[in-house]
C-alpha cells in the first residue's frame, strides 16, 4: 500500500501529463493534472468512454489494446 501511495505522489507531482489506466476496465486509475490539462477535462477515476467522446474512443481504444497486449 505504500508503495502504490509513492507511485501515485509521483504521477501527481510529475510536470508532465503521465496516466496510469486499469488495462481490464480502460479506467483512468492516475490522471495527473498536466494530463488532465492537457485534454481539457477531468479524467483521474472515469472510463475512457466516460472523458472522450465516441469517435475518440474508436481511434484510442485499439492503441491502447495493441499497447496493454505487448
Amino acid at each position: 500500500a505504500a508503495a502504490y501511495r509513492d507511485l501515485e505522489d509521483f504521477f501527481l507531482q510529475a510536470p508532465i501529463p503521465m496516466v496510469i489506466i486499469d488495462r481490464d476496465e480502460y479506467r483512468f486509475t492516475i490522471a495527473n493534472p498536466p494530463y488532465e490539462k492537457l485534454i481539457g477535462r477531468k479524467a483521474m477515476g472515469k472510463p475512457i468512454s466516460e472523458v472522450f467522446g465516441e469517435g475518440e474512443v474508436a481511434k484510442f481504444l485499439p492503441l491502447l489494446d495493441e499497447v496493454c497486449r505487448t
